[in-house]
């Protein structure tokens, strides 16, 4: 029997405490690819960051260990508005705290409740490239066209 998305949602709050992170400090544990609004719907809406190397970040708990998702030196914050992503399309984002194997397993547990479906927004890294340099020579509603054009694809 498959589970509706809001089950799949409950499931994994039984295990994930938005807002409950009790953590002083971190660092970068593991990358994993997940889309934003994805992250929007286990976590709730991200925290203000005022990092200029991050634009969305969100600390939790799982199975009562304090950890926390970020992106890093990928969006508007470091990049630029024309180098960079605007969060709603980042898909690369980061594992922080200090318990690796928590770590992991979060991300685990996550790829196997996904409450999507989610369909994929991924490229090569040569296909970003060229499309990153293409970008940089556009407007700022030009970028936001073309942002919405991969989104589609």
């Amino acid at each position: 029997m498959s589970s509706t998305k809001e089950e799949k949602i409950a499931l994994i709050k039984k295990r994930v405490k938005a807002k409950e992170y009790e953590g002083i400090g971190g660092y970068g544990l593991v990358i994993f690819s997940i889309q934003y609004q994805e992250l929007v719907d286990i976590l709730g809406e991200p925290e203000d960051t005022y990092d200029d190397k991050t634009d969305a970040e969100w600390k939790f708990t799982f199975d009562g260990v304090s950890l926390y998702v970020y992106n890093w030196k990928n969006g508007v914050n470091y990049c630029g508005k024309l180098g960079g992503r605007p969060v709603e399309f980042i898909t690369d984002w980061y594992i922080g705290g200090r318990d690796q194997e928590k770590a992991t397993e979060f991300i685990e547990f996550i790829k196997n409740n996904r409450p999507g479906p989610y369909p994929e927004k991924e490229i090569n890294e040569a296909e970003y490239e060229d499309i990153n340099e293409i970008i940089r020579e556009l407007d700022v509603v030009s970028f936001r066209k073309l942002q919405n054009i991969i989104d589609i694809i």
